[in-house]
């Protein structure tokens, strides 16, 4: 398990914001949930899902996101 931050919580946010300006509405749907509602520990493989999609849509924007399809929520 590993515990959230509220800089995670924000910088998903963030993410879930952008998507949503720019059309990607599962990615904001997925990561605006994530955010809000996600208790505060989560399984270890749940973080790194949701940080390998922030990770590439940090470093190059919506171009080299992975397709949620390759990331379920369980």
């Amino acid at each position: 398990m590993i515990t959230i931050t509220q800089h995670e919580r924000n910088e998903w946010s963030r993410l879930a914001q952008d998507a949503y300006r720019t059309g990607h509405n599962a990615y904001g749907h997925r990561f605006s949930a994530a955010a809000a509602c996600w208790p505060e520990r989560v399984s270890c493989a749940a973080y790194d899902r949701h940080q390998a999609i922030y990770r590439a849509w940090l470093l190059t924007g919506w171009r080299d996101v992975p397709e949620l399809s390759d990331f379920p929520l369980n």
